[in-house]
């Protein structure tokens, strides 16, 4: 990263290496954090926990945007190709995966809706944070157990 106007704030930068601007990884750990913090920042900005849980579930649903522009989850099924090989395999391991993640989904999704209890907003935040895990859950699967952390 390139300082910019290195005399009167040192906090402001310009992204100018491509190594960040255009990586995913970098993108993703921006939502993350961003999904994390989205209920505390909203509470010391002085805003209700409403506008809180709004942020939470839109940074969620940017954790799945990201995640599925990446190719970490699946959870849609895919037409498969009648040519026997490589894709075709994968693309029915990716079936199966989607199968049974829209089971778990609906059966959460289900019980999450049908408490009277519970708003709209934070239902919403609920099915969002189960997304969210499950793209947790794919990454630690994969991930070294060792790592820079990004802040």
């Amino acid at each position: 990263m390139k300082k910019f106007n290195e005399e009167h704030d040192e906090k402001v930068f310009e992204l100018t290496d491509s190594e960040h601007v255009l990586n995913l990884e970098f993108y993703l750990h921006r939502a993350f954090l961003k999904w994390q913090d989205a209920l505390e920042s909203a509470l010391k900005q002085g805003s209700n926990i409403e506008t809180g849980l709004v942020n939470r579930g839109l940074a969620g649903d940017m954790v799945e945007g990201i995640a599925i522009a990446k190719g970490l989850v699946n959870w849609e099924k895919q037409p498969v190709p009648k040519d026997e090989g490589k894709q075709r395999d994968r693309i029915l391991k990716q079936n199966k995966e989607a199968e049974k993640f829209q089971k778990i989904f609906d059966e959460f999704k289900k019980s999450i809706e049908s408490d009277p209890n519970l708003s709209k907003n934070i239902k919403n935040v609920k099915i969002s944070d189960f997304k969210v895990f499950e793209i947790l859950k794919t990454i630690s699967k994969s991930a070294t157990k060792k790592g820079t952390v990004i802040v």
